[in-house]
C-alpha cells in the first residue's frame, strides 16, 4: 500500500469505540493530526486513529479544544491516561500503548512549550566472536612472550573465553576470585556492576586455577589500580609478533564465550545471568554470528519433550574455540598459560 492508499485510508476510517454523531464532531481534527504524522504502513494508520479518536472524544466531552496546542499537549494526554486509568477502561498496558500513540502524534505538531522529542540514541553494535583459527593464534602467541607477560596473555585468553570476562571484570580480577568447588568445578567470581560467579569452560578451568594460585591476590592481567581506565592496552602494547593477528579485545574474547555458550544450547536465562546481562539484546545479535544449524538437529530439539543433550550440538561448533579440540594439540596440555 503507497502512500495514496494510507491517505485514503485515513480519510475513510470510522472507528468503532464512537457514534457515529460523536465521531463527526471530532473526525476532522483526528484526521488532521494522523496526516501529519505521515505513518507508513496502514496498521500504523489505524493505531494512531484509534488512540487519537479516543482522546478526540474525550477532550470534546471535557470542554477542551481539539486544536493540537491543547488536545496533544503532554499534561493533556496525562488527564485523560489518568481518567482512563481511575475509570479501569483499559489494562496498563494498554494505556501505556495509547499514551506512546498519543505521543507520537503530538512529536510531530512542534507545540509550543513542548519538550523537543529525546534524540536517538544508536546502540553500539555487539563486537563479533573470534574464530577457531584466531582463538588458535593467540594461543600460540602466548609462547613468544617473556615473563610476566606470558601469564598474563594466558589469564586474559583463559578469563575471556572460558568465563565470558568484559572489560570490566578483567579490572580487577584477582587470583583469589578463581577457585575450585568440591566437584572440581573451577569458579570465577566476577566483580562489578553485575556480581556473579560462573563456572569456568572445562577446557579452560585447570590452565586459569593454576595461573590464579600462582598469582594470589594479584590483579590477574597485570597493573597494581583496580580504577584504571585501559584494562588491558599495557599487556597489549608490550606483545611480541602481533603485526600479523587479528586484534585481540577483550570484548570479541568475551562474545565468543557467549556464543560457545549458544552453542552448548544453554538456556537463554541462564547464559543471562552467567553474563551479567539484564537484557538479550546482545545474545540476540550474537546468534546471527553462529554456524548454520543442522536441519535434522533442529527438528529433533524442536519436537523434542525433553531438553536436549548439549552434546548433540557440538557438531555445529565450528568457530568459536571454547571447545578443548579446537585448541592446538600441543597447547591443549600445555600447563604453562593459553
Amino acid at each position: 500500500m503507497d502512500n495514496h492508499d494510507i491517505a485514503n485510508l485515513i480519510d475513510n476510517y470510522t472507528p468503532a469505540s464512537l457514534t457515529a454523531d460523536d465521531w463527526q464532531a471530532v473526525c476532522t481534527d483526528v484526521r488532521a493530526w494522523v496526516h501529519a504524522a505521515g505513518p507508513g504502513h496502514p496498521h500504523r494508520a489505524r493505531q494512531l486513529l484509534a488512540a487519537a479518536a479516543q482522546l478526540a472524544a474525550w477532550c470534546r466531552e471535557a470542554g477542551i479544544p481539539l486544536r493540537p496546542d491543547t488536545a496533544l499537549k503532554a499534561t493533556t494526554i496525562e488527564r485523560y491516561c489518568a481518567v482512563a486509568e481511575r475509570a479501569r477502561r483499559h489494562s496498563a498496558t494498554t494505556r501505556a500503548t495509547i499514551r506512546a500513540r498519543l505521543r507520537c502524534l503530538a512529536r510531530v505538531q512542534h507545540i509550543h512549550g513542548q519538550p523537543p522529542p529525546p534524540p536517538e540514541i544508536r546502540r553500539g553494535r555487539v563486537k563479533p566472536p573470534y574464530t577457531a583459527a584466531e582463538v588458535a593464534s593467540f594461543f600460540l602467541l602466548v609462547r613468544g612472550q617473556s615473563e610476566p607477560t606470558a601469564t598474563r596473555l594466558s589469564a586474559l585468553l583463559l578469563a575471556g573465553l572460558g568465563a565470558g570476562c568484559g572489560s570490566e571484570e578483567l579490572r580487577d580480577l584477582r587470583g583469589t576470585d578463581i577457585r575450585r568447588a568440591a566437584d572440581g568445578t573451577v569458579l570465577a567470581h566476577l566483580r562489578g556492576r553485575q556480581q556473579r560467579t560462573v563456572p569456568v569452560v572445562s577446557s579452560y578451568a585447570d590452565r586459569l586455577a593454576d595461573i590464579a594460585e600462582r598469582s594470589g591476590d594479584a590483579i590477574l592481567i597485570g597493573g597494581a589500580k583496580a580504577d584504571r581506565r585501559a584494562v588491558a592496552s599495557g599487556l597489549l602494547h608490550r606483545l611480541h609478533g602481533v603485526d600479523s593477528l587479528t586484534p585481540l579485545e577483550p570484548g570479541r574474547l568475551r562474545s565468543t564465550w557467549i556464543a560457545g555458550r549458544l552453542i552448548a544450547c544453554v538456556r537463554l536465562d541462564v547464559l543471562m545471568q552467567a553474563a551479567g546481562l539484564t537484557t538479550p539484546t546482545t545474545i540476540v545479535d550474537l546468534a546471527a554470528s553462529l554456524p548454520a544449524f543442522p536441519i535434522d538437529l533442529a527438528h529433533r530439539q524442536l519436537r523434542a519433550d525433553q531438553p536436549p543433550d548439549a552434546v548433540d550440538a557440538r557438531r555445529t561448533h565450528e568457530f568459536d574455540g571454547v571447545a578443548r579440540r579446537d585448541c592446538p594439540p600441543e597447547l591443549a596440555s600445555d600447563g604453562r598459560g593459553a
